[in-house]
């Protein structure tokens, strides 16, 4: 087997992991969509930026997760992110601290 296989046979599956959860976490935002918007009384095209910032901060932190899971444990890593997702849904007052911190 070569190196590259290898490689690719070892992160492969983490990457795939977190590319699904990236989707999982989107579909979870989807039906709020229409209450965001009411709620920070902003319109539809500002509240899908939530979901772009979503996707390209799981996309920019999927190879930086997958390295720590591999150091740290799959589920140490995904209980941290799962807690941290749980907890910037819950502190935002303001629609630019929600746009900033789902992108994060």
């Amino acid at each position: 087997m070569s190196h590259t296989a290898h490689v690719l046979r070892r992160y492969l599956p983490i990457l795939a992991f977190i590319s699904v959860l990236t989707m999982y976490i989107e579909m979870a935002v989807l039906p709020s969509i229409y209450r965001i918007e009411n709620e920070f009384s902003v319109s539809a095209s500002e509240v899908s930026w939530v979901l772009s910032a979503e996707t390209l901060g799981g996309l920019a932190l999927a190879p930086v997760i997958g390295k720590l899971a591999d150091e740290y444990g799959k589920k140490r890593v995904l209980m941290i992110v799962l807690d941290y997702l749980h907890s910037v849904s819950a502190i935002h007052q303001y629609f630019t601290e929600l746009l900033s911190l789902s992108g994060l």
